[in-house]
C-alpha cells in the first residue's frame, strides 16, 4: 500500500488541479501512511478501512466505541454484489462520522499524533451486517461528504469485478507471448474487452428494461437474435438489455437454470466472442443493409 500511495503522489504532482484519493482495504491500515499523507497539504487524500484488531484507543474508549456513540447523521442505499454464498442485495447503511486523533505506536513516537476523520458505516437490520470503519484525511464536515467517502470505498467492488474479469474472463494469466512488449500490447486489448464486459453487466443491473441498443449496435442485436433463435429474419423491435445479456451468456455457456444466478464474466466473454463472429457473418449475408461493409478480395 505504501508504494501504491507513492505512485498516487507522483500522479497528483502531474495533476495539481485534480483531487486524487488513494483507497485501501484493512491491510492498508498503517500509521505511517496517515502520517505521510498529512505531512504534505498537496498530497492526495487517503481513505483506508480500519482494522478492528488493532484496538486503537481514543480517550477512555476504543475507536469503535467512540465513533459508535456519535449520532447517526443519515442513511445511504448501496448495492452489495454477490460474493461466494452471499447473495447480491440492495441495502441501507447508517452513517456516523467524527474527527479523531490517532496515537502513533510506540515505535513511531517521533511522528506525533495524526488527526483524521472517521466515517462509521453499519448495515440496517441484517443478521450478518456490513460494518466499515473508514479513516480518511479528507475533511468530513457534513453528511454529504461522509456519504461521498462511503461511495468512494464502495466503488472498490467495481474495481474488483473489473480485475476479476480481466483475470478470469479474458484469462490474461494464460497468455504465453514470449516478451513483455507483446504481453503489454495484448493487455491493452484485453483491458478494453474487460471494460466492455463490466460496462455491460453494470448497464444490465441499472437499466435492464431499456432496449438493448443502449449497448449493442443494430447489426449486433439482429445477429444475436438470428443466432439464438436459428432464423434468418430478426425481430422488428430489439429485445430488452436484460434479455440480450442472457442471450449472449447463453451462447457463451450459461445454462440459465433457476439456481445458476446471473451470468458471470467468463460466459459473457465467450458469448461476446461468438457474437462478433455471428455479427460479421450477418453483415456479409445482408450487404444491402450494411453498404459500408468492406468487400472481400
Amino acid at each position: 500500500m505504501a508504494s501504491q500511495f507513492e505512485k498516487v503522489c507522483e500522479v497528483q504532482k502531474l495533476c495539481p488541479d485534480t483531487k486524487l484519493v488513494s483507497i485501501g482495504d484493512r491491510e492498508s491500515d498503517i500509521y505511517e501512511l496517515f502520517s505521510s499523507a498529512l505531512e504534505d497539504p498537496q498530497a492526495p487524500r487517503l481513505l483506508v478501512r480500519a482494522e478492528k484488531s488493532r484496538n486503537r484507543q481514543l480517550h477512555d474508549d476504543s475507536l469503535w466505541e467512540y465513533v459508535f456513540k456519535q449520532p447517526v447523521s443519515g442513511s445511504l442505499k448501496i448495492h452489495v454484489p454477490r460474493s461466494g454464498s452471499r447473495k447480491a442485495r440492495d441495502t441501507w447503511m447508517d452513517i456516523r462520522f467524527t474527527q479523531v486523533t490517532l496515537k502513533p505506536p510506540k515505535r513511531l513516537n517521533k511522528h506525533g499524533p495524526a488527526t483524521v476523520w472517521a466515517v462509521y458505516v453499519l448495515e440496517q437490520e441484517h443478521s450478518d451486517p456490513i460494518e466499515w470503519m473508514l479513516l480518511t484525511t479528507e475533511e468530513v464536515p457534513d453528511f454529504q461528504t461522509a456519504k461521498r467517502c462511503v461511495n468512494w470505498y464502495a466503488n472498490r467492488w467495481g474495481i474488483e469485478v473489473y480485475h476479476r474479469t480481466l483475470k478470469s474472463g479474458c484469462r490474461i494469466k494464460n497468455r504465453q507471448l514470449g516478451t513483455a512488449d507483446r504481453l503489454q500490447a495484448c493487455l491493452g486489448v484485453d483491458m478494453v474487452v474487460a471494460w466492455r464486459i463490466y460496462h455491460l453487466t453494470m448497464l444490465g443491473r441499472e437499466i435492464p428494461d431499456v432496449p438493448c441498443t443502449a449497448f449493442f449496435s443494430d447489426a449486433e442485436w439482429k445477429a444475436l437474435c438470428c443466432y439464438v433463435y436459428k432464423t434468418s429474419t430478426p425481430p422488428e423491435e430489439p429485445p430488452s438489455l436484460q434479455q440480450s445479456i442472457y442471450m449472449v451468456a447463453g451462447i457463451g455457456g450459461h445454462l440459465g437454470r433457476k439456481g445458476d444466478g446471473p451470468p458471470g464474466t467468463q460466459t459473457l466473454w465467450r458469448g461476446l466472442q461468438r457474437l462478433d463472429t455471428a455479427t460479421e457473418m450477418y453483415t456479409i449475408m445482408n450487404p444491402q443493409a450494411y453498404p459500408n461493409m468492406p468487400s472481400g478480395p
